[in-house]
């Protein structure tokens, strides 16, 4: 299997980056964002992002913390991802994924807590971990860490980047 695309959500990571913009763990967050998507759009993952908020809040914490021109970098951004329109159910990966163009089997989500992870399981994509999770695990039982997804795990299938 091949991943070729990456969906994040990170609503956590932009709640505590919102709250306290000026905080140690704030700019912790930012930092790791900015390195990882700098990352993987390097290494030719397509991105999406599916948040929460609203796309006028998003732009703000953008172009006012994360810089706009990393927005750029995700090929689609879902917004108001709770807020469905009456009598569609269709899920907010799935629009996701349909604007990158892969099926669920050649995407990886990668989250930004615990609920988040337990809503991308539930939705079915097959690889699911949480941002921030760089250093591989040697736990058995837990999920793979990122750099295992992203890198290749030796003990699961070759996970590589699509070229682009």
């Amino acid at each position: 299997m091949v991943i070729e695309a990456i969906v994040a959500t990170l609503d956590a990571a932009f709640a505590q980056i919102e709250a306290k913009p000026d905080s140690t763990e704030s700019h912790r967050q930012r930092n790791a964002i900015m390195r990882w998507v700098d990352k993987v759009s390097s290494e030719g993952y397509r991105l999406g992002l599916v948040t929460t908020l609203p796309a006028s809040r998003l732009n703000a914490m953008f172009e006012g913390t994360l810089g706009s021109q990393m927005l750029d970098q995700f090929s689609v951004v879902v917004t108001d991802a709770q807020q469905t329109a009456v009598g569609t159910k269709r899920h907010p990966f799935d629009a996701a994924l349909d604007a990158l163009g892969v099926p669920r089997e050649c995407a990886a989500a990668v989250v930004g807590s615990e609920r988040e992870r337990q809503e991308a399981e539930q939705y079915g994509m097959p690889h699911c971990v949480r941002f921030g999770d760089e250093i591989p695990t040697s736990k058995v039982g837990h999920g793979p860490s990122l750099w295992n997804v992203l890198h290749g795990d030796p003990r699961r299938a070759a996970l590589t980047p699509n070229s682009r």
